[in-house]
């Protein structure tokens, strides 16, 4: 078993060290930097039109509450057809 593990580390250190020598060699930048465009962000677009996020905002509050409205119905309609069909079970 310890001839397994020494294997093991021999492999696990060979890798290491090869992967560090191929660091050293190629000697990359390993930082990614954005490309420069030449875009204007003066001007008109210098900053967000507020009135609009605004309303974006409200509508995205509007379709939040449409759907937990939503939601809360279906569950009240289940449990009224649920209880519905106990009665009619019960009828017969």
């Amino acid at each position: 078993m310890l001839q397994v593990y020494g294997a093991v580390g021999a492999l696990t250190a060979g890798a290491v060290g090869l992967g560090v020598a191929l660091e050293l060699s190629v000697g990359a930048e390993i930082e990614l930097h954005p490309p420069k465009y030449p875009w204007s962000h003066g001007g008109v677009f210098a900053s967000f039109d507020h009135a609009s996020i605004r309303r974006g905002y409200q509508v995205r509050l509007d379709w939040l509450l449409f759907l937990s409205i939503r939601k809360s119905v279906n569950v009240y309609l289940l449990a009224v057809l649920n209880i519905i069909c106990r009665v009619f079970k019960n009828l017969h």
